[in-house]
């Protein structure tokens, strides 16, 4: 049986997180780049909710497919759609935000590539936590 406490916790973090990232977007491109400290807090609020989202989505595997294990974090996005969390096309395109999340660890190579990260990772991460409350509820 799942946990709602643990998710809970975790979709608040992510939760917090988006608040505070919500605020980096209304900054200028040349504001966060320009700025080691905004550039910095970005990049980490966006692995943050990518590395809270992974931790979900494998507890919720281990649980309801405790015989299948992912291959990488990316299936787990994918496996959380089988699952009818949310639909297969919005688990794609989540998905996506593990190589990110991994471009973010192993140092970014165009900072420029940060900034329009930001918008998708709000509409997604805002999707993602709708759909888990709805699953859990």
């Amino acid at each position: 049986m799942l946990s709602k406490t643990f998710i809970n916790r975790k979709l608040s973090s992510i939760e917090k997180d988006l608040k505070r990232l919500e605020r980096c977007s209304s900054l200028e491109i040349e504001e966060v780049l320009s700025s080691y400290a905004k550039q910095t807090i970005t990049e980490k609020l966006m692995e943050r909710m990518v590395n809270q989202a992974i931790d979900i989505n494998q507890y919720i595997i281990e649980i309801l497919i405790p015989n299948k294990t992912p291959s990488d974090y990316e299936e787990t996005f994918l496996m959380l759609a089988d699952l009818g969390v949310y639909k297969k096309d919005f688990g794609e395109k989540i998905s996506q935000s593990t190589r990110f999340r991994n471009i973010l660890i192993y140092d970014i190579e165009d900072p420029k590539l940060l900034y329009p990260s930001i918008f998708a990772c709000l509409e997604d991460y805002k999707h993602y936590l709708k759909a888990l409350t709805d699953f859990l509820n």
